[in-house]
């Protein structure tokens, strides 16, 4: 329900629009693996299907960890103050 609230958020404060993009595709990775995890339970599942989805966990923290580092990185274009005194 959050994630909803803060998408439209996201979209209108970012005026890159890969950004958002890439957020809801790792979003989906990261949740369908979670959600397989603890529908299924990890002993469970045959040896490929673990494969699959720690794969997803692990490509879907990794990359917002590194987004998250990269985007902090970049940051945000600041307009100087203009001095009133001056």
């Amino acid at each position: 329900m959050a994630f909803l609230i803060v998408l439209p958020l996201l979209i209108t404060m970012s005026f890159d629009w890969m950004v958002p993009l890439v957020i809801i595709i790792l979003a989906s990775i990261c949740g369908a693996a979670v959600m397989v995890l603890k529908k299924t339970g990890f002993q469970n599942l045959s040896t490929s299907k673990k494969t699959v989805s720690m794969s997803g966990v692990v490509i879907g923290f990794g990359g917002f960890i590194s987004i998250g580092i990269l985007y902090a990185q970049i940051g945000f274009d600041l307009y100087p103050i203009a001095n009133a005194a001056l």
